[in-house]
């Protein structure tokens, strides 16, 4: 909050001139418009500009992955509901094992009422206000991580149903309905997520920001079908495998792990 008050409006004026520019921009156009009367448009509005002050797109510096477990506590009085984040370094989005990896996570803690993560913590004990799992690959590795909202009581409880089906991933492949029931959910959801111009417009620049060419989606059905049992054990053990996961609570009481 101090930080923020600080700023001035030429604060971000002095950060827009200096990282906003036309270099490595990608602009996605998808509607009842020509590719010619599109262009013509662009070049009139964005033709000319110029920012020599721009900086080129850096290159990410290597994440280390933790080697030991690590548990960060921030206490919140007068919150009644502790948050849970349970994760550890995921792959890249542009990485061969993403789409395994985003399979695996959607029957770790998303499908149907938030996968094994949900039907444990939430519905078996009955003790969360939510229960899944998210994975977010970017330019460099992103967070894989199981989120959860317990009562304080139940925090300890709720870290140890979450390692245990952690655990599970990584030592016994998936069944073969789970994989069966995933793989359809992802191909069968990808025709609703382009049915609008900004569907399309959202999977076109996700396709060229991270060079997954322009076939991606023509050959997505295959892609998703060609992920086996045994793959999904792998990329488990590549990313859970190990001890180097970071435990982040928030809540009423501080949590030492």
């Amino acid at each position: 909050m101090e930080t923020l008050g600080a700023l001035q409006a030429q604060d971000l004026a002095a950060f827009h001139a200096q990282h906003y520019g036309p270099q490595g921009m990608i602009l996605v156009v998808v509607g009842n418009v020509e590719a010619a009367q599109a262009l013509d448009v662009i070049r009139d509005k964005l033709g000319d500009w110029q920012n020599p002050q721009q900086p080129a797109q850096p290159t990410l510096p290597a994440v280390a992955t933790p080697q030991k477990p690590t548990y960060t506590s921030v206490a919140m009085p007068g919150k009644s509901q502790a948050d849970i984040i349970l994760g550890v370094l995921g792959p890249e989005r542009k990485s061969a094992d993403f789409v395994a990896a985003s399979l695996l996570n959607s029957i770790l803690g998303q499908f149907g009422m938030m996968g094994r993560i949900g039907a444990v913590i939430r519905e078996e004990h009955g003790m969360a206000y939510y229960a899944y799992s998210r994975i977010e690959g970017g330019y460099g590795p992103g967070a894989w991580k199981v989120i959860a909202g317990v009562a304080p009581q139940n925090v300890e409880t709720a870290i140890e149903l979450a390692k245990d089906e952690i655990r599970r991933i990584t030592e016994e492949m998936v069944s073969e309905e789970d994989l069966a029931d995933n793989q359809s959910y992802f191909t069968g959801h990808l025709p609703l997520q382009l049915e609008s111009n900004e569907g399309i417009a959202t999977r076109l620049l996700l396709m060229e920001s991270y060079d997954l060419g322009l076939d991606y989606l023509i050959n997505y059905h295959d892609m998703i079908y060609s992920i086996t049992r045994e793959d999904l054990l792998e990329v488990a053990r590549r990313y859970w495998g190990g001890e180097g996961y970071v435990v982040a609570i928030a809540g009423p009481n501080g949590h030492d792990g």
